[in-house]
């Protein structure tokens, strides 16, 4: 059997995007303290950005 995917709440990614994006914490800062890899932190930056996670609309 393969391994099992974890599933993020949109909220839990919004912490970590805002966490970033207000400059409290690095992206592999961010990546050690929830152990996420960086490179789905940038992703779930990149999606929000596109609007694909529809973050800033439930922060503004």
């Amino acid at each position: 059997m393969g391994k099992q995917r974890r599933k993020f709440e949109t909220g839990f990614k919004q912490q970590i995007i805002q966490e970033v994006e207000s400059g409290r914490l690095s992206v592999s800062a961010a990546s050690r303290k929830y152990q996420i890899s960086a490179s789905v932190i940038d992703r779930w930056r990149r999606q929000a950005g596109q609007g694909g996670l529809d973050i800033w609309r439930s922060i503004i």
